[in-house]
């Protein structure tokens, strides 16, 4: 097990460190993908977020709870993250790509600021965020992405006996 561990490193460490002609490429163009869907998560447009996402997608958010197994489940995950609004801001980013140029990884550092009521003080969270993207023609897509913090889900409300379920 331990050799094949080792083998498996070795070559996505060899793919990823790969930075032909094409990959240079690639990277600014895998930026500029990630600098798009960085854009439309903070002005809130969940069409934008939607369709930059590629039919194989599938991801996880920073909560157990939230797993997104296809691309129907990520749709609505971001469509609730748009209506719940925040703004995210770029801390640092580290970005490869293998030799074709038509696969990127990244891992990504965030502040995120949550929408917060009127006179409450703004919470900033950072966060963590791994992908994967893939290149379909000149167009990048988000094919898996997932998302960490340190913070449990919220504990489930504890319903009293004979209440009514709330939707």
């Amino acid at each position: 097990m331990r050799n094949v561990t080792f083998a498996v490193v070795l070559m996505v460490g060899g793919v990823a460190g790969a930075q032909g002609p094409k990959a240079k490429d690639a990277v600014a163009g895998a930026k500029a993908a990630l600098d798009k869907a960085d854009e439309a998560f903070n002005a809130h447009d969940a069409k934008a977020m939607a369709a930059m996402l590629d039919k194989s997608y599938f991801g996880v958010g920073p909560f157990i709870s939230a797993k997104q197994p296809d691309v129907e489940a990520a749709r609505a995950a971001i469509e609730q993250q748009a209506a719940a609004g925040g703004h995210l801001t770029r801390d640092g980013l580290t970005l490869k790509t293998d030799e074709d140029g038509d696969t990127a990884w990244y891992i990504a550092d965030y502040t995120f600021v949550p929408k917060v009521p009127p006179g409450v003080l703004a919470i900033h969270r950072k966060l963590r965020e791994a992908g994967v993207l893939v290149r379909h023609g000149k167009e990048w897509k988000l094919a898996m992405r997932g998302v960490s913090w340190v913070q449990p889900d919220p504990p489930t409300p504890v319903r009293p006996a004979g209440a009514p379920a709330t939707p």
